[in-house]
């Protein structure tokens, strides 16, 4: 599923301990990807998305890990 201009969904892929892990392609080569850069500047948000977002309520609500 495309994402956004630079980024598909792979997959997505049920682990023990109640653990869901996204999987994703970004359409950029693994040099231009610095993943200090990503940390800082991506991670807050999707992290914020994942503790605000109604869609995200049931993960929550069971302790998912993701």
């Amino acid at each position: 599923m495309r994402v956004d201009e630079y980024t598909t969904l792979k997959n997505v892929v049920a682990l023990p301990d109640k653990t869901i892990q996204y999987n994703y392609i970004l359409g950029l080569a693994k040099a231009e990807v610095k993943l200090d850069t990503v940390k800082k500047y991506i991670f807050p948000g999707v992290l914020e998305n994942i503790k605000s977002n109604p869609q995200m309520k049931s993960f929550r609500d069971n302790k998912v890990t993701l």
